[in-house]
């Protein structure tokens, strides 16, 4: 198979404009490439029209075949045999269910045994050779859904969505205490009390940060909640979740005395919808409550 044949590395356009433009300014204005993407296209990749080479001043018509090579590169981190569960994947996205415990890269305290280096084995495995890029991160105690792109461009695409509020992500989440309006929105700033801080707090002059909530059922002392992401600030469902007086239970770092019924916080990311880069359509992927949380959900401890 050529390496300009579509695949995760190439993307292949049909130029629909009626006047001619330049090849930058088409992948620019009309499929969503930022400047800084293009000039990196240039540099480490190709630009094909009807199968020949060009430069990025070339002036494409309608009808052209523009053909669009990322270039080569490899895997990130070292495979491991981890189990992982796929939600979806194709040639531009992986899509996984991240059991909780496991952090997505690796950091000095966790350099092995990280879901990036669950994602190098199945791709080596599989023939993909590209760069590990998370499109969301989660912490290393939340489950759910997680997105890896398998190229520069699905990652910028999705990763411009997101900093237009264009991306749902949905959480469920068990929280002390009964919640007592229905739904409600939660905008409060959050910040790191002091330089190096690990934990967040609301504070003036943090970030903005806006959560919307509702309940999905009541217990007799705790609550399951479904938030809304508007922003994407570190920490910012368990300060949020804290800071309206329900911190979510098993959240050693913001609700430390409430680790009896589980070991972890409770938190995992349900759902999540967006553009797909490739094929421009809406597309949403769901993962269910891992055993921890459904137990906890059935059982009459809560």
């Amino acid at each position: 198979m050529s390496k300009y044949s579509e695949n995760y590395r190439t993307y292949i356009y049909t130029v629909e404009l009626p006047v001619k433009i330049r090849a930058r300014d088409y992948l620019v204005e009309y499929c969503n490439y930022s400047s800084r993407l293009v000039r990196k296209i240039k540099r480490e990749g190709d630009i094909l029209v009807n199968g020949q080479k060009v430069t990025l001043s070339y002036l494409v018509a309608k009808g052209d075949k523009l053909i669009i090579y990322l270039g080569e590169e490899d895997i990130d981190a070292e495979p491991e045999n981890i189990p992982t569960t796929i939600v979806h994947e194709d040639e531009d996205i992986l899509v996984l269910n991240k059991d909780p415990g496991f952090v997505t890269h690796a950091t000095l305290g966790h350099p092995t045994g990280n879901l990036a280096n669950a994602i190098a084995y199945h791709w080596k495995n599989t023939g993909v050779q590209a760069k590990i890029r998370f499109v969301n991160r989660l912490d290393r105690d939340t489950s759910g859904i997680i997105v890896i792109a398998k190229n520069k461009f699905a990652h910028q695409f999705i990763q411009d969505e997101m900093k237009e509020n264009k991306v749902e992500k949905i959480y469920w989440a068990i929280v002390e205490g009964a919640v007592q309006a229905e739904k409600g929105t939660i905008d409060a700033a959050i910040g790191r009390p002091y330089e190096d801080s690990i934990e967040r707090v609301i504070m003036e002059e943090g970030q903005r940060a806006v959560t919307h909530y509702q309940v999905i059922k009541r217990f007799k002392n705790h609550t399951l909640i479904q938030l809304q992401l508007e922003t994407g600030r570190t920490h910012q469902i368990r300060v949020h979740a804290k800071g309206i007086g329900h911190p979510i239970i098993g959240d050693n770092l913001y609700n430390p005395h409430s680790i009896e019924l589980i070991q972890r916080q409770a938190l995992h990311a349900k759902r999540i919808k967006f553009v797909h880069p490739r094929t421009r359509k809406m597309m949403g992927f769901e993962a269910e409550l891992p055993r921890d949380m459904s137990d906890l959900v059935v059982s009459e401890k809560l």
